[in-house]
């Protein structure tokens, strides 16, 4: 279990961290993924007993170039300021009780 000296700090840093995921997001309007990360998420996303390599490879080179373009919801980058922003809060109300 972790002091309560810390447990504020652990608070206040995630919130950090979120907050500035928020604004990251909100300040792009898309983002592309790499070939080695479009592969994982291929991977993660076949059937547990019918994917083999050889489907996994078809799906992956269904694109040109095997790279993925992403483009994060509005609403996601202002839930994670929102978020971000209570923890921060909660961290450094806790570390002054």
């Amino acid at each position: 279990m972790m002091k309560r000296s810390t447990k504020h700090a652990c608070w206040f840093f995630a919130g950090i961290w979120l907050l500035t995921l928020g604004i990251e997001l909100r300040s792009i309007d898309s983002f592309t993924l790499g070939r080695g990360v479009t592969e994982f998420l291929v991977w993660l996303s076949r059937p547990l007993e019918t994917a083999s390599e050889a489907d996994m490879r078809r799906l992956l080179m269904a694109g040109s170039s095997g790279m993925k373009e992403v483009s994060p919801p509005g609403w996601l980058g202002w839930a994670l300021v929102s978020a971000g922003s209570v923890m921060m809060t909660h961290g450094y109300l806790q570390s002054r009780t």
